[in-house]
């Protein structure tokens, strides 16, 4: 059985894969899971590679991080 945990990215809620979820999964950044139920009511998952792992959002938290006390000196 593979648990997965939930978690709050701004005001979304993202699902956290630990390593060996993602080598079953042969999951990857980017790639997107679609989630069905079976004919017995089972929910299923598949992964999709989406071909857009270029690091947007881990560039974007970077940014985030190194200039936060500008931008809250900004805002506030």
């Amino acid at each position: 059985m593979i648990v997965l945990k939930l978690e709050q990215v701004g005001d979304r809620l993202g699902v956290i894969l630990d390593e060996d979820a993602r080598a079953e999964l042969h999951a990857k950044a980017g790639d997107a899971v679609h989630l069905s139920r079976t004919r017995s009511g089972e929910l299923a998952a598949e992964i999709i590679e989406t071909g857009q792992d270029d690091g947007r959002h881990e560039r974007g938290r970077a940014f985030l991080r190194r200039y936060r006390k500008s931008i809250d000196s900004l805002s506030g």
